[in-house]
């Protein structure tokens, strides 16, 4: 890293010798070009170190910036590098896990573009004081005029006015004048001063940045909380509920367990970083070979003595020690899967044995789920694994614990999403009469020890005969079928509650399982199809008239610079102060009128990119709005702009020889073939950076969501590995693209030499044919040529590749499909006039696309493959007032059924009317607008109470809002913490269930005819759940309440039950007489049910 730091000072610091030399050659050369030498020698001799001075400048230009790239490159893996492995090895604060990734996504960033270019801070210090040491030599004090109209923000051409006017007054009283070779040096001392100084400006906001970004990174390194390895080798933390797991399946050893204690807790206090103690006086002991439940109150402190064991928490004081070496098999509530394959989410790190696979995804009930799915376990899970359902999640996490074959498992409210059917099996096949339920009334008396725990202290330990009476009363303040612990807090939610979970129940049945492994790339092509059709696109978007007149702006731009350049060139030809007042007064009028033409050129073009109708473009990617709205004007005024400066240069190179005008078509032609390779090679490249820095970013992100579950495994050492093997694919990439542009700039600067070496020549074979002054001029251009031209080719690129937006935007809106709006007219008036609901022959399918080029993008109304339906011919009526229940196993299509009621699944093949009213006529916005939902993970916006309560409504007053919110028992908790006008923080303000109550109180300000609740009691105890059940009883007696349902018992106050299986209702009636039917779906569900729950 030394080596690579020190290995651009020398190549940068003979650039700048490299630099200085051109004015000192220029001088010469002009002034071998005004004698009468005919020496052939002299002149060759300038030819040659002509070549060799542009030379040595391309060679030592590119070396150094490939010794920048390369400290860049190297300094951006050692920072994410030490980031990952600081997550990864240490605990850390719930702030500290959030920010990480803004470390990695944004601070390093800017860091690393701080440093690749550290060494021009130096380099243009040491270039200023130069030129202007060397300008002072030719014209005096005015060398600190264009310091001090840089400093201020004046372009280039006023600092050259500024100086020759103050040295043209000041020598027309010692009678010295401007002449040419006076003029060739200091402009390209000026030429040379004017980079520096103005690069010097505009870093000072990059460095600073920099240096802030890199100053956070630091102080996280720095961080001290604690080693998780330390904490789980030298103290012998590790983490675990011991659970002897012999007995389950072939996979266990049988060596005989000692009764040690493998956790001992003695006089223990844990809390949360920068919270207050949660738990305290902790004193327990859980020894091998026993089932260990720990069962309370929501709130009572089950997951952060969970977490405390795992070593998550912090200790405050006490003793916490574990065995050494024991084997951890870990599930969390809420799951976390890696965007793989299942099987591969299964397997973990650990190796692929096929009979004990197949013992594992049997006894998790996996084997039906695998059945529906065209690739079975092969299937890709999809980001926070979107293709699965909640119980899927949840089972697929289990089946990895028990699949590592660990000595210790550990689970967590693991039934937590699952329908009774499906609870019942895997309660039956994994945990029976030998497991482990940590969270269940039930099962209790199978417990060796029970530990009941409230308010953050262990109330009672011991065998459940010693604790029955404690364990009945605890019983009745718990639902009946989710008498749960909290759930486990990972390492992005921790909070000072237990009982925040953000697990999503999505249902995904039947689907196609085409979502490509770490989602799908765009892939950029290497040429733009059609360009002058999107050209044109893109011009009358903007306006003809108005693209015309920008075009004319730029050209009278060019125009002024140019006729500037030969004016100080024929005042200085004059060589006299005669008409002094005449030379700097119409330069001062060049230079006014060149500001105030860019000022028009700047404005002009901004105001008409405004013109461009972002809502036409609204619904493509925030990454092409972007591109259209930001980089693309930016690329096409760049582009303009910097292709006309070039052809002034050249322009003045062929007015200073002519005969080089038979040089422009080949140098044109051989700009366009550099642009064309590096546009097809640099775009090939910038999507591979892309592609391989996506995994980098998508393992960062999974593990930093998983971070308890990767520690719990003792995983670290292995996605340490697989993160360096990410980082160094996406290194590799971004390498190859910084040698394309060291490529570019070596190429253009060796154009440039090529020039200058041909204008010497015939400089010297028509000699005394040519002004030694546009010749000088000409030569100064030279200087900056090489850097101007590589700009062109690279904003031209840029321009093209920011074209693509363009071409997917103008795609996606002639190919899209919209959703259908139906009549945004309302039936008649008063409508609706109920809530009732009827589905006729219904059948509706998912339709997934691997890429964004897939049409359609919004699912639109088609036939479907019967076997790939999620709802198969579905005839439902549900009468208005009626309170339906809909239940079925995981999968079975009950989410589905409320899609389709809210347009967000399309029916295929049916009709579903509202009060009477097809769906199919209706716009989507009218049939929302009169449901309420309450789903599965309720929803927040940034904001405070109030806004969250009113959703943008105004017609909502203050104490509307404060009586719901008392109906939910909210109120007291909201108004201690600063009232409705107090910003809403959820994960940490309110638990789960309190998350639920407070949606409830947003229903009831917003009355509609239907309810649809998905799972909303799911995550509450009983007390909520009663006030839950009696607000949705009499808040809304009059509306109509649809309910997906887990929960069988609670299915017994609905009026009607649906049983859905396989995208079909395979049953439905009254749950009070299903249950005396022995034949009845539903009964036969209740008695898997409670038979599991009960032995």
């Amino acid at each position: 890293m030394k080596a690579t730091f020190w290995a651009a000072v020398p190549s940068r610091a003979l650039l700048i010798l490299a630099l200085f030399a051109q004015p000192e050659l220029l001088t010469r050369f002009i002034l071998f070009i005004k004698t009468d030498d005919s020496n052939n020698a002299s002149g060759y001799g300038f030819v040659g170190a002509f070549a060799l001075m542009y030379g040595a400048a391309a060679l030592l230009n590119a070396h150094y910036s490939h010794c920048c790239d390369r400290l860049a490159l190297q300094t951006r893996a050692l920072l994410i590098d030490r980031i990952y492995e600081r997550l990864l090895f240490n605990k850390h604060s719930e702030s500290e896990t959030i920010a990480v990734t803004s470390l990695i996504s944004v601070d390093v960033e800017a860091g690393v573009k701080g440093i690749q270019g550290f060494h021009e801070i130096w380099a243009t210090l040491t270039t200023t004081l130069v030129a202007v040491w060397l300008l002072y030599r030719q014209i005096g004090i005015a060398c600190i005029a264009p310091i001090l109209c840089m400093a201020a923000g004046a372009s280039p051409q006023c600092a050259i006015l500024a100086s020759y006017g103050i040295f043209a007054v000041g020598a027309a009283y010692r009678g010295v004048a401007l002449n040419a070779t006076r003029l060739v040096s200091s402009l390209a001392l000026l030429t040379i001063m004017s980079e520096p100084i103005s690069f010097l400006l505009s870093a000072i906001p990059t460095f600073t940045s920099a240096l802030i970004c890199l100053h956070r990174i630091e102080l996280f390194l720095k961080s001290s909380h604690g080693s998780m390895e330390t904490s789980m080798i030298s103290d012998g933390l590790t983490s675990s509920i011991s659970h002897d797991l012999q007995a389950i399946g072939s996979g266990y050893s049988t060596k005989e367990k000692s009764i040690d204690p493998v956790v001992v807790i003695r006089h223990g206090a844990f809390g949360w970083s920068g919270k207050p103690r949660y738990l305290e006086d902790i004193s327990l002991e859980i020894c091998a070979s026993q089932v260990n439940m720990i069962i309370g109150p929501v709130g009572s402190g089950k997951s952060t003595l969970l977490y405390s064991i795992l070593g998550e928490t912090y200790k405050f004081r006490g003793l916490l020690k574990t065995q050494d070496n024991a084997r951890i098999g870990f599930c969390a509530q809420s799951p976390w899967l890696v965007n793989d394959t299942i099987q591969s989410n299964i397997l973990g790190e650990s190796n692929f044995d096929v009979n004990w696979y197949e013992t594992v995804i049997e006894a998790c009930a996996l084997l039906l789920d695998f059945s529906t799915m065209p690739k079975a376990d092969q299937t890709v899970v999809g980001t926070k694994a979107a293709s699965l359902s909640g119980g899927q999640k949840q089972r697929i996490s289990l089946a990895r614990a028990i699949y590592s074959r660990a000595e210790v498992l550990l689970l967590d409210d693991v039934f937590s999403g699952l329908d009774n059917t499906t609870k019942s099996h895997v309660f039956n096949r994994l945990l029976g009469s030998r497991g482990l339920l940590r969270n269940g009334i039930s099962v209790l008396h199978y417990a060796t020890n029970v530990t009941i725990m409230e308010n953050g202290a262990i109330t009672a330990r011991g065998g459940y005969q010693q604790l029955r009476s404690r364990l009945e009363s605890l019983e009745a303040s718990l639902t009946p079928e989710n008498r749960r612990s909290d759930c486990v807090i990972n390492s992005s939610d921790r909070g000072q509650h237990d009982d925040v979970s953000v697990e999503s129940r999505t249902e995904t049945p039947n689907f196609p399982s085409n979502l490509e492994k770490h989602g799908s790339s765009q892939t950029i092509p290497t040429t733009i199809s059609n360009s002058v059709r999107l050209y044109k696109y893109y011009v009358n978007s903007l306006g003809f008239k108005q693209s015309i007149f920008s075009m004319l702006l730029l050209i009278i731009l060019w125009v002024e610079r140019v006729y500037s350049n030969i004016w100080l060139q024929q005042w200085a030809s004059a060589n006299n102060n005669a008409q002094l007042g005449r030379y700097i007064g119409f330069y001062a009028f060049l230079v006014i009128s060149n500001i105030v033409v860019l000022y028009f050129v700047l404005v002009a073009p901004l105001s008409m990119f405004n013109l461009v109708d972002a809502g036409v473009l609204v619904n493509r990617f925030v990454e092409d709005i972007n591109t259209v709205d930001n980089d693309l004007p930016k690329a096409i005024l760049n582009t303009v702009s910097t292709a006309i400066g070039v052809c002034g240069q050249i322009f003045i190179v062929i007015l200073a020889m002519p005969a080089m005008t038979w040089t422009v078509p080949p140098i044109f032609a051989l700009t366009w073939a550099i642009q064309r390779f590096y546009l097809n090679t640099s775009s090939q490249l910038r999507v591979a950076s892309i592609e391989a820095k996506a995994p980098l970013l998508t393992h960062f992100l999974e593990t930093t969501q998983g971070l308890v579950t990767v520690r719990a495994f003792g995983w670290q050492v292995s996605y340490s590995n697989k993160h360096i093997e990410r980082l160094e694919k996406s290194q590799e990439s971004t390498y190859l693209l910084y040698s394309l542009q060291v490529w570019l700039k070596f190429i253009m600067d060796l154009v440039v030499m090529g020039i200058a070496v041909l204008l010497v020549t015939l400089s010297i074979h028509m000699k005394g044919y040519v002004s030694e002054g546009i010749l000088g001029l000409a030569l100064v251009k030279l200087i900056t040529l090489g850097k101007e031209s590589k700009y062109f080719v690279t904003q031209w690129t840029l321009l093209e590749q920011s074209m693509f937006s363009i071409s997917r935007i103008f795609d996606f809106i002639g190919r899209t499909a919209s959703e259908e709006t139906g009549n945004d007219i309302l039936p008649t008036t008063g409508w609706p006039h109920d809530g009732s609901v009827e589905f006729q022959n219904v059948s509706a399918h998912y339709k997934f696309v691997h890429s964004l080029s897939q049409a359609p993008i919004l699912p639109t109304k088609m036939s479907s493959d019967p076997s790939q339906r999620c709802l198969h011919n579905i005839n439902l009526t549900i009468p208005h007032g009626e309170r339906v229940a809909i239940c079925g196993r995981t999968g079975s299509g009950k989410t589905s059924l409320i899609s389709s009621l809210l347009h967000t699944l399309s029916v295929s093949s049916g009709d579903i009317h509202l009060s009477s009213v097809p769906l199919s006529t209706l716009s989507p916005d009218i049939t929302r607008s009169y449901i309420n939902v309450l789903p599965q993970e309720p929803l927040f916006v940034i904001g405070s109470v109030r806004h969250n309560m009113t959703l943008w409504s105004t017609d909502i007053s203050d104490k509307d809002i404060i009586r719901v919110l008392q109906r939910v028992n909210l109120w007291d908790n909201i108004e201690s913490l600063g009232g409705l006008n107090m910003k809403l923080d959820s994960d940490r303000m309110l638990s789960q269930g309190q998350a639920q109550l407070f949606c409830l109180a947003r229903a009831m300000l917003k009355k509609r005819s239907i309810l649809i609740l998905d799972e909303a009691t799911s995550s509450v105890d009983r007390d909520s759940e009663t006030i839950m059940q009696n607000i949705i009883r009499d808040d809304f007696e009059s509306t109509t309440v649809i309910a997906v349902v887990h929960r069988l018992r609670s299915i017994v106050d609905f009026d009607r039950v649906v049983v859905m299986d396989k995208g079909a209702i395979v049953e439905c009636g009254k749950p009070r007489e299903l249950l005396k039917n022995q034949k009845s779906k539903f009964k036969l569900m209740w008695d898997q049910s409670e038979s599991g729950l009960s032995r």
